[in-house]
């Protein structure tokens, strides 16, 4: 059950509120005990509210106002009696506690907003009005961008990202390779850049998404980067000196190659050692020129490659 907005209302700092009637309620006067909002956040992302209400007796009608706690702009309506329940929840010294909730909407604009709430009883005895503060924020924090140190293409087993936001409005923020919010374990350890590392065994295209979310629970929409683990190495299916000719009268010769994949970058030795390549490789030309040691002899070139991410 809920407070329906009606009652007084109108623009700029003026009140707002609304009211309702209980059934039932006693001719006694009534002491207010507590009003607690939301279970005590100090901070909401959303208009409707949950009011839990103690008393010293069971009311016939309550009365919710906001930033005003004149009861002359109170206007009563019915309401269900069924939303009450006996409790002892209140903390003042009550002869006798009586408890209840009901969901209430805010109308005023963002901010704090502290609402008043009177208890009547049936001879039409109003209570002294208990309170609560309430800051109303419905903006998400700024989240304006996410950056993966060294590019979107890695053989890494880790990336190191960046991220730009909010640092005053955001509390808390997700970082997953996942696409659904759901599966978000949220962290409040600001600490960027950040090194977080990859799905245990998964490679490909894998989605990279970062949300904030601020102290109300307001989240942002998310940043989205794909990123490209690659850690398989290219493989070379043919390798000709001079596209197979026996032999060469003179040095300079010319290197050419089928591979698996597209590559970056490359060695060619007459020894076989890789340790004996530059690093980084050599990036590819075309042609690939080589020039042979002097003397007349069986020469042996061997050819290493490399691909964009560095899997050689």
């Amino acid at each position: 059950s809920s407070i329906v907005a009606g009652g007084s209302s109108s623009t700029g700092s003026s009140p707002l509120g609304s009211s309702v009637l209980l059934g039932g309620g006693s001719t006694g006067p009534i002491e207010p005990g507590d009003l607690i909002v939301n279970g005590g956040v100090s901070d909401i992302a959303g208009r409707t509210v949950t009011l839990s209400i103690t008393a010293s007796q069971d009311p016939a009608g309550v009365c919710v106002l906001e930033n005003s706690n004149d009861s002359s702009l109170c206007s009563w309506s019915s309401f269900s009696r069924s939303l009450m329940r006996s409790g002892n929840g209140s903390s003042r010294s009550l002869s006798r506690s009586v408890s209840f909730e009901t969901d209430y909407v805010l109308q005023g604009p963002e901010g704090a907003i502290k609402l008043y709430v009177f208890l009547k009883n049936t001879a039409g005895t109003i209570s002294d009005p208990i309170s609560s503060t309430i800051n109303l924020d419905l903006t998400a924090p700024a989240l304006t961008a996410v950056t993966v140190q060294g590019g979107l293409n890695t053989n890494q087993s880790s990336i190191v990202v960046d991220v730009d936001y909010d640092a005053l409005d955001a509390k808390s923020y997700c970082l997953i390779f996942d696409t659904n919010i759901d599966n978000c374990v949220w962290s409040s350890s600001f600490s960027f850049p950040k090194t977080v590392n990859f799905p245990t065994g998964q490679t490909g295209n894998i989605p990279l998404n970062v949300w904030m979310k601020d102290s109300a629970g307001n989240v942002t929409n998310p940043i989205s980067q794909t990123i490209n683990r690659d850690i398989t190495s290219p493989t070379v299916s043919t390798f000709l000196i001079n596209g197979g000719a026996p032999g060469t009268s003179v040095p300079g010769v010319t290197l050419t190659y089928t591979a698996s994949e597209r590559i970056s970058r490359y060695c060619a030795s007459e020894t076989n050692d890789i340790n004996t390549c530059p690093t980084p490789f050599t990036s590819i030309t075309t042609p690939i020129n080589f020039t042979l040691s002097t003397g007349d002899a069986v020469k042996t070139v061997y050819f290493w490659t490399e691909d964009a991410v560095g899997n050689r």
